[in-house]
C-alpha cells in the first residue's frame, strides 16, 4: 500500500525557489505545520476589530 493511500491529508509546505535544500526533515516539516495549525486557530478566534495578524 503506498503512503499516500494511508494518509487522511496531504499537503506541501513551499520553499523559496533559490534554495539549496530540496526538502525539509521531518521535525522541521512539522513545527512548520504545527504552527501554521496555531496561527489559523489563532486568526480564527480573532473576532475583535482591530487586531493585526503579524507575520514573522
Amino acid at each position: 500500500m503506498a503512503c499516500e493511500d494511508r494518509c487522511d491529508i496531504m499537503c506541501t509546505i513551499p520553499m523559496a525557489k533559490d534554495s539549496y535544500a530540496s526538502s525539509f526533515n521531518v521535525s522541521c516539516a512539522a513545527s512548520i505545520l504545527m504552527y501554521e495549525v496555531q496561527d489559523r486557530e489563532m486568526c480564527k478566534n480573532m473576532q475583535a476589530p482591530g487586531i493585526w495578524r503579524l507575520h514573522i
